[in-house]
C-alpha cells in the first residue's frame, strides 16, 4: 500500500465523522462545503513540520477560526461539538476518543487516583480545605 493511501485510511474515519460545521457567531453552515483534510506545512513555521489541515473548498482553515464542528465519537459514537482547533488537535495527535469516553476509563481514573493521593498529596504543603480560613 502506497504511502497516500494509507494516509487516507487513517483520515477517513476522521473526516466522516464530522456531521456539522459552523461559524459560531454568525450561524453560517459549512457542513455541505466538499472538505478534506491535508498535510500542510506553514511557511511562518520554525519547524516547517507540516500538520494536518481542514481544507473546505480548496482553502486551508488557520488556527485562527470561529468554526464549530458537530462530530461523532469513533468509540462510543456519542454526538459532540467542540472548535475546529480541538478537533484538528485530535487528527494530529491520532486521538479515538472523545473527552466522555477518556473520562470514564476506570484505568484511567485509578491511576490519577493514585498519582494525586501517592505523590501530590503525600508529599506537598497540602491544607486540607476544612482548616483553610479566608479573610
Amino acid at each position: 500500500m502506497s504511502a497516500r493511501a494509507e494516509e487516507l485510511n487513517y483520515l477517513q474515519p476522521y473526516i466522516a465523522s464530522i456531521q456539522t460545521i459552523r461559524d459560531k457567531i454568525t450561524g453560517i453552515d459549512y457542513t455541505d462545503k466538499k472538505r478534506t483534510i491535508e498535510k500542510i506545512s506553514s511557511t511562518f513555521s520554525n519547524t516547517k513540520q507540516p500538520i494536518y489541515k481542514l481544507v473546505l473548498d480548496e482553502k486551508p482553515i488557520s488556527r485562527n477560526n470561529n468554526l464549530i464542528v458537530g462530530y461523532c465519537c469513533q468509540t462510543c459514537g456519542t454526538c459532540q461539538e467542540i472548535t475546529l482547533t480541538l478537533f484538528m488537535r485530535k487528527v494530529n495527535k491520532g486521538t479515538k476518543r472523545c473527552a466522555a469516553c477518556v473520562n470514564q476509563d476506570d484505568k484511567k481514573c485509578q491511576t490519577h487516583s493514585e498519582f494525586m493521593t501517592g505523590k501530590i498529596v503525600a508529599q506537598s504543603n497540602w491544607i486540607p480545605r476544612e482548616t483553610t480560613k479566608h479573610k
